[in-house]
This record gives C-alpha cells, structure tokens and sequence, in this order.
C-alpha cells in the first residue's frame, strides 16, 4: 500500500511525521515480496544510516559472546563523564522486526539511552531468523543478558543493578527476557523498558484497523514477520508474544513507550494494563507519531525527546534508594 496524500488516511500528522512517511515509503526495507532477508538488512541499515539520529558522546567497545551454533555480537556504550563508581547495565535488545538491525544501525539509539540515563548500556545483536529460527533470539537474548551480569564488574557495571530494554521486536525480548528471569531465578532485573514492544494479542483491535493502510508499517508486514520468525510454534507461545503470559506478578518495574499511529498501540497499551493488574508499577508515554520513530531521530525530533525521557526514567529509578 501506499502513504495517503491530501485526503488520505495519514492526514493530521506533524510535518516531520508526515515527511518519514514519505521517505518509508519511497525507499522501503521491509519488503518480503521483492527482496531478501540479506537484502532487506542491508536497506534497513542504509536507510537508517540517513534518517538516524545524530551520535551522542559515549565510549563503546565491542565484544562477542559464543552461543551454541554462533555468537552474539555486543556493543558496550559507556557515559563519557561517568565516575569510577560502577554503574547500572540496560540490556538492550535491537528491533527490526526480529528479522533486521544491527549494532550499527541502532549505534544512535544506544549512544542517546546511554547519555541520557547515565548507564551502562549492552546492545545485543541476537542471530536472526530465517536462517537462525525461533527460539535462537529468546536464548541468544537471555544468554547476552548472563554475559552482562557476569561480566558487568569488568567494564564499570554494577551486576545488582540491571535493566533490560528493546525495541519493537526487540521490546518483546526484553519483556520475554525479564519472565525467563523470574522464571529461573535469576539474573536479578531491576527495571524494564519498552519501546513500542511486539508484544502480541488482538489482531482486531482499533488501532489494527485504523492505521492498517497509510502509516507504513501495515498488518500484512507484522503476519509476514511472525511467520519467519516463529514458523510453525503457536503464536500464542508467550516466549513469542509475552501478553499470553498468565502470570505477570513480580516483574520489575516498567516503562512502556506507545507510538500513537501504530497498528500496535493497543496490544502495547493492553500490556501496559495488564502489568498494572499484576501489581507491577508502569509508566506509559504515548506519542503522537508512527511505530518505528525512534530510529528516525534525524528527521523525527520525538526520537530523541522520547529516548531522553526514557533516560531520565533510567536514571530515576536507578538513584531511588533501595528498601
């Protein structure tokens, strides 16, 4: 499909929202029907090589950490002015549909959490599917975050205060990561963000229907990319969509972020509820523009007004005093 013009149906966005969408839809990434997986990664890091935000000052190392079968890569981003005191660790978990991104392609994303919260953050590029099949990305994140409890004391982390994050595809791997860990009893997670997670749920719900044409990011696209990530397991698995979770109580404290025009505002804002009913204490910012923003800060000013405040959140929570 494409973006509406005039009349359309993305009518009554802001003018920077309104200019993505045109270059999404002049330029696209996500496109199974004419191109690869291979082929798709690459435009995706292209794309957002242009439309990403500007880097904010942090020192990063890259490490790889051996899994069965592979590695995953990781990208250690640490505050330029930090003390000598160890810090927090945010687990970050990249997005692109589960199925693209990389550590250069989210480098920006990282590099303005790490500013702005004043943590240590561990991006970690999982094995992606087809050629790496559901669970690979659920052990592979799981794995990365061990790594960075293990070995948080070596690079300035503080292993008793973690977070994990992610975004879109990678927000529900964070979330899955957290259960695993309640699960398991350990790691010990301190707090959780999500951006506009792939949570899972209702696939008839408002907000499905409403921004289902015109605002790039379209059902058919979501169907195509839980087919090649999760094959023939039920979708309703929750290591796959964590809203099937039955219990929710004990999770850490979470910090949800909702794009306003996004097919997936609901099931989002549905997690957020349904975290709040388990007794878990949840901050919710919707913001008036389109699934995928926070990559788009160089042309998006709410990207990086958005990752400031989820920093400010961080850092928040972070300097409350333990009980």
């Amino acid at each position: 499909m494409s973006q509406g013009d005039g009349e359309g149906p993305a009518n009554g966005l802001d003018p920077q929202t309104q200019t993505m969408l045109r270059r999404l839809y002049d330029e696209p990434f996500l496109d199974p029907v004419n191109m690869t997986p291979p082929q798709m990664r690459a435009a995706f890091d292209a794309f957002y090589a242009r439309v990403g935000l500007l880097p904010a000052p942090a020192h990063a190392t890259d490490a790889a950490l051996p899994v069965p079968g592979g590695s995953v890569g990781l990208r250690i981003y640490r505050p330029v002015d930090a003390s000598d005191e160890p810090l927090p660790v945010v687990v970050f978990y990249l997005g692109g549909g589960l199925v693209m991104g990389s550590l250069e392609s989210y480098d920006g994303v990282c590099r303005r959490l790490c500013a702005a919260s004043g943590c240590i953050v561990v991006s970690a590029a999982y094995r992606q599917p087809p050629e790496h099949p559901f669970p690979a990305a659920v052990d592979d994140s799981y794995a990365a975050l061990l790594w960075a409890h293990e070995h948080a004391a070596r690079f300035g982390g503080d292993p008793s205060r973690i977070a994990v994050a992610g975004e879109s595809g990678g927000g529900m791997l964070a979330a899955v990561v957290t259960h695993m860990a309640l699960d398991r009893a350990g790691p010990p997670i301190d707090f959780q963000l999500l951006i506009y997670p792939a949570v899972g749920g209702d696939r008839n719900t408002p907000s499905m229907r409403e921004f289902a044409e015109g605002y790039w990011f379209e059902p058919g696209q979501l169907d195509w990319l839980y087919q090649i990530y999760a094959g023939d397991t039920d979708p309703n698995d929750p290591r796959i969509s964590p809203i099937f979770r039955r219990n929710l109580a004990g999770v850490p404290p979470a910090y949800v972020v909702a794009a306003n025009y996004d097919i997936l505002r609901d099931d989002v804002l549905a997690y957020a509820a349904a975290l709040r009913a388990a007794g878990v204490p949840v901050t919710t910012r919707v913001y008036p523009t389109i699934h995928g923003f926070v990559c788009m800060g160089g042309v998006i000013d709410m990207a990086g007004e958005a990752l400031d405040q989820a920093g400010a959140a961080l850092a928040a929570h972070f300097a409350t005093p333990r009980a």
